[in-house]
């Protein structure tokens, strides 16, 4: 499925901080997964503010989920789930003009380029209808009627949204109301993705519209995928998280951060036949036994297919840390699960990488638990590798 799908899926990782930001290395990588999609990286760069509007990161860093700055303080601490931003206007017109000419920004992601991520890049380049998604939250004191937000493409050099290269979503004027909604930017077959290969895409207010005091936007990151079959790449990975929480961190199965319904509502808006897959158990070293998280993670399995039933997972056994031993409990208890429950694929990435000390010695790790850029190549590699053995 995952090498030669017949559908498009959307692989959705449920992890902690090792599975964040880590596009650039499964887009390059990872050569097995027929990847025709992504969800779009980004660093903290990420806001842009005026003086109709201020933006705050609903996130302190690429998928860590933090309070809400502006909204809910429960709800919001699980939106936006892929990193994202929150922009209060302030009863001001837009600009007209200004950094973006005719458009202002909301908040902008760095480019999904080609040189960054070349297995996305050739999947492009081949050909097809694509679009960009960014999923955004509905609630009661959002934008009601002004000024209107879009996502805009700027592919060329030019800063005008007619420029050569740069289009255009739909605007969408209210974002009051529950739950989730979309924001998209459809890409025509024939575009010339070979010309302009460092894309950004933007999420723009309508310049010169009037805004209203206090009202704000909460907005995901957008997603970059190709009609047809393949593989799209969506990490909701949150750094510190773990599966039942630890140390004041999120925990996947804390109904009061993340609702059963989160995993139908928000899920949808971008996927039609999801894949999970689940790496945790970092961040609770020490804290279960093997018995324990095989059963958390048997838990979180069934609320996953509880709103999607048919969804395959995806089960790896991260890699080593300082602290983790030589065969930690959770990498035992993703293998009991893999057995136990039916559509469950195993990878044990902890025993196919290094131990903690041989991978110190390959120059595999920025700190004692994560890895650094090599790591992280030797690492994805690794995966695809795990996935093709799978696959036959």
């Amino acid at each position: 499925m995952l090498t030669s799908p017949t559908k498009k899926h959307h692989l959705i990782v449920v992890g902690d901080s090792r599975h964040a930001y880590m596009q650039p290395y499964a887009l390059t990588d990872c050569t097995e997964v027929a990847w025709t999609g992504s969800l779009y990286p980004f660093t903290n760069s990420l806001n842009a503010t005026n003086a109709a509007h201020t933006s705050a990161a609903g996130t302190a860093a690429p998928n860590t989920r933090t309070t809400s700055p502006y909204i809910d303080p429960v709800n919001g601490s699980i939106f936006p789930m892929g990193g994202g931003v929150e922009t209060r206007f302030a009863g001001i017109a837009e600009p007209a003009s200004g950094s973006n000419v005719t458009l202002m920004r909301l908040n902008t992601a760095p480019s999904l380029t080609k040189a960054a991520n070349p297995l996305l890049w050739n999947a492009l380049e081949a050909g097809g209808a694509a679009r960009f998604v960014a999923p955004y939250w509905r609630h009661a004191g959002a934008m009601s009627a002004n000024p209107g937000v879009r996502l805009s493409l700027r592919g060329g050099a030019g800063t005008n949204s007619d420029s050569a290269g740069n289009l255009q979503g739909s605007y969408v004027y209210d974002m009051t109301g529950d739950g989730y909604d979309r924001l998209i930017l459809s890409v025509p077959d024939g575009y010339s993705w070979a010309t302009y290969v460092t894309p950004g895409i933007e999420t723009m207010a309508t310049p010169a519209g009037t805004t209203v005091n206090l009202q704000t936007v909460a907005l995901d990151r957008p997603i970059l995928e190709l009609d047809g079959p393949g593989i799209v790449y969506c990490p909701i990975a949150g750094g510190g998280w773990s599966i039942i929480g630890a140390g004041g961190n999120g925990g996947w199965l804390d109904l009061n951060v993340i609702p059963l319904t989160f995993w139908k509502d928000y899920i949808q808006l971008f996927a039609e036949y999801p894949i999970f897959w689940i790496d945790l158990g970092t961040n609770n070293a020490g804290s279960l036994t093997q018995a324990q998280h095989a059963a958390a993670l048997t838990q979180l399995i069934g609320r996953l297919r509880s709103q999607w039933p048919l969804a395959p997972i995806v089960l790896s056994s991260a890699f080593a840390s300082s602290t983790s031993g030589s065969n930690p409990y959770y990498r035992a208890a993703a293998a009991d699960v893999a057995s136990d429950v039916p559509g469950v694929l195993y990878l044990d990435t902890y025993g196919a990488m290094p131990s903690y000390a041989d991978g110190v010695t390959a120059g595999y790790y920025s700190d004692t638990v994560h890895y650094n850029v090599t790591g992280n190549h030797a690492l994805w590699a690794t995966i695809g590798n795990l996935i093709g053995s799978a696959s036959l």
